[in-house]
């Protein structure tokens, strides 16, 4: 050990007015401490209000949406279901008062007449058969005749019940009519109110995307922020650390209790504390900057323009779907009643053509029996010529019942056929369009939900804000703390120079313990370098580069 170093005795007390206690290192180092940890919560606060940001661009957009879920969307499917329904109602009117469908009815009301007509012409001739057959003393033709009786009751009572029945079909298209008439000049009334409602609600879903837009942007401009605020908690952790090193090493200078080390003291000291000044004056800069930035984002969300116009859209979109489902509700009900009409007409095309199968197959009978009666009386010889003589009368019956059957069936066919699509068409529209008005009813209850989103949103974010405006309040009293030590540097700072220049191997033993080039530079100001010593830390020794 050399002689002025063998002298120093780091027990002793430092020279008065030259000291820097432990206690405030400690201060020093603890204020950067809180400082830092403030700057983590303030950064994770930061990344919160670009979430909450982000959630409310998507919110916005929730409403533009072009998949279906936008109100202009829904209120656009409504208008195509609406027009097809007041097609299909118009197909089914015309189609019930077109000359077709009269001259169909009228043949098949001919047709039936004409089976009735034809079936009664079997009672008397069932009456003669059944004579004769008693003349000649034979029984064979009893079964032949009672089922040719039975038949003949049945087709009476089928052609009574389907002539019924097309009588009650003609009273059903007349109030179907009516009611369809009715129900297409209910949703066509509706049209031109649904499209003005429409091109209100585009316009404002415009708007909301325009404003989405500017969330994202501010949203942007606050992620820059977080990089600015990621670049100063950086700086403020390299700063720290390198603050805590300098500290100590002046702290063991000022405790040296040997002479001629006041100018190092004073260059040291006086480089440290303006470090200190720099560095918070940079980072309350920084801090400013983010509190306006924190305070524009939470404007934002509560009384700032967009949150106002969004709020508003919302509500407007609202009372305008409520307007859209009572006008919806009235036209319903005149929708429901041909809805209803239209089933029953239904039913009674469904009873009509049952009714025809009937007759079909009573015609049937009527030719089978006739053969059959036919072929008994060929084989009774002499005795049954008479008998032969009526089964042909039959057997002409038959053939004009079938050709009645077939004319009266055809007709029917093509009536009821194309009054059965021109139904079903008009129910599949209907269905679709009770979906789309569903769905309108149920757009109500998004734009509810989210009124509600936004509300907690708005509830959320000013939370957020306040805690994070709390958090850079602290941060910034944080750096008042500093003061302290800076007093104490700047009392340092201000040590009168040396009587005698330092002994040269004080000046090596100080040179050891620096870390940081920094402090090699002031030295190196002060004095030269010591021989055989860089100014600058050798590669990957410096502080800075070990850490970061």
């Amino acid at each position: 050990m050399s002689s002025s170093l063998a002298q120093f005795d780091p027990s002793a007390q430092s020279y008065a007015g030259n000291g820097l206690t432990q206690a405030m290192v400690g201060e020093g180092i603890a204020a950067f401490s809180e400082i830092t940890t403030g700057l983590m919560e303030i950064r994770t606060l930061q990344a919160k209000m670009t979430d909450n940001l982000a959630a409310f661009s998507t919110l916005v957009r929730q409403g533009t949406e072009d998949d279906g879920a936008g109100a202009e969307d829904q209120i656009k499917e409504v208008e195509a279901r609406m027009t097809g329904v007041i097609r299909a109602l118009k197909d089914i009117v015309e189609g019930s008062r077109s000359a077709k469908d009269r001259r169909d009815a009228m043949e098949a009301e001919r047709s039936l007449q004409m089976i009735l007509q034809v079936s009664r012409t079997l009672g008397p001739v069932i009456t003669l058969a059944r004579t004769i057959s008693a003349s000649v003393k034979t029984g064979r033709f009893e079964v032949y005749l009672a089922d040719l009786g039975e038949i003949a009751d049945r087709i009476e009572t089928v052609v009574g019940a389907v002539v019924d029945e097309l009588s009650t079909l003609d009273r059903r298209r007349g109030r179907v009519e009516n009611s369809c008439d009715a129900a297409a000049g209910g949703l066509q009334g509706s049209l031109p109110f649904m499209s003005q409602q429409r091109a209100e609600i585009a316009k404002l879903s415009a708007t909301e995307i325009d404003l989405a837009r500017d969330i994202d942007l501010r949203a942007a401009a606050l992620s820059q922020q977080c990089g600015v605020h990621l670049k100063a908690f950086i700086v403020v952790i390299q700063f720290s650390d390198r603050m805590a090193q300098r500290l100590d090493h002046l702290k063991q200078i000022c405790d040296c209790n040997l002479p001629g080390l006041n100018r190092l003291r004073r260059g040291q000291a006086s480089d440290i504390a303006s470090d200190i000044r720099d560095t918070r004056a940079e980072l309350r800069a920084i801090i400013e900057g983010l509190t306006t930035a924190a305070r524009g984002s939470a404007d934002l969300f509560s009384s700032g323009e967009i949150a106002g116009t969004i709020e508003q859209s919302m509500n407007r979109q609202a009372d305008m779907i409520d307007t859209i489902g009572e006008r919806l509700a009235a036209t319903e009900l005149a929708f429901q009643d041909a809805r209803l009409d239209v089933k029953a007409l239904a039913l009674s095309d469904a009873a009509v053509t049952r009714g025809l199968d009937s007759i079909k197959s009573a015609s049937r009978d009527i030719r089978t029996v006739s053969i059959n009666s036919a072929l008994m009386a060929s084989q009774s010889g002499t005795t049954a010529k008479a008998q032969v003589v009526l089964s042909a009368e039959v057997q002409e019956i038959a053939k004009n019942s079938v050709r009645a059957t077939i004319g009266g069936s055809a007709a029917l066919e093509r009536l009821t056929s194309r009054s059965i699509r021109r139904q079903e068409a008009f129910l599949a529209q209907g269905e679709a369009l009770a979906l789309s008005m569903e769905n309108i009813r149920s757009g109500r209850s998004d734009c509810g939900r989210r009124l509600t989103v936004l509300f907690d949103l708005q509830e959320k974010a000013g939370e957020e804000t306040r805690v994070l405006l709390g958090k850079l309040s602290a941060v910034v009293e944080d750096t008042t703390r500093l003061n302290v030590i800076l007093a104490e540097l700047d009392a340092l700072a201000a040590l009168p120079d040396d009587d005698a220049p330092p002994a040269e191997d004080l000046i090596d033993w100080a040179w050891a313990l620096y870390t940081m080039d920094q402090e090699r530079a002031v030295h190196a100001a002060l004095y030269s370098t010591p021989e055989g010593h860089s100014s600058s830390a050798p590669e990957g020794d410096d502080i800075d580069d070990l850490l970061f």
